[in-house]
């Protein structure tokens, strides 16, 4: 299916959003089963507190991939607002092609299980978008203040582990500009993404998107 401006758009808000990687999700970690029901995420975790800007700072992307090479974006922005009804509306924002490029894409944050409010499913208002559907979207940890890990797998194994092709991963900051501590990225180990996996998102601020 050939991608229209407006899907190459909604697949690069996908990638804000999820982190795009197809490398394997095969245990790397001898201590680590890898298997989602023992992943853990943020406990007690404070909706309010999660909304607002955020900045994707890294991310785990397939450097094999066409779509990857085509879809290199910056400058990405996360702006999450809590509705009354307790989901989040989303507002992504980015910069491609030096600038000349900057999609902005609207969508959902759903709470499935108010008991599990961390492990919501987020789905963006494109006709792309709306053909994928809504897919996981995971905070393994968060500090509210600083910095919060992102995981979605869009594929189960029989055996319970994410399918290959299927691991999304990435850090979302709420200043861009600042380091983040490596003992935070240790967290990403349970859901078997190495630190080494992680690539830099950068800000060069092309896009006007105050």
């Amino acid at each position: 299916m050939a991608l229209t401006l407006a899907g190459v758009t909604t697949v690069g808000l996908l990638v804000f959003l999820f982190m795009y990687s197809s490398d394997s999700a095969v245990p790397r970690q001898g201590d680590v089963s890898c298997r989602l029901d023992t992943i853990r995420t943020q406990q007690n975790f404070d909706k309010e507190a999660f909304a607002g800007t955020w900045y994707a700072t890294m991310n785990k992307m397939s450097e094999s991939s066409i779509i990857s090479i085509i879809l290199r974006f910056y400058d990405i922005k996360i702006k999450l607002t809590l509705n009354s009804d307790g989901n989040y509306k989303i507002l992504a924002t980015g910069a491609g092609f030096y600038g000349y490029y900057c999609p902005v894409g609207e969508g959902v944050a759903q709470v499935i299980e108010q008991s599990q409010s961390e492990r919501m499913t987020a789905e963006l208002d494109t006709r792309l978008g709306r053909m994928l559907g809504a897919k996981p979207f995971w905070v393994l940890k968060t500090d509210y203040t600083s910095y919060a890990l992102i995981y979605s797998c869009w594929e189960v194994t029989a055996d319970g582990r994410c399918s290959p092709d299927s691991t999304y991963a990435g850090v979302m900051q709420r200043d861009k500009n600042v380091m983040l501590a490596p003992s935070v990225l240790e967290y990403f180990k349970e859901a078997c993404v190495e630190e080494d996996e992680l690539t830099t998102i950068n800000h060069y601020n092309y896009c006007n998107t105050e």
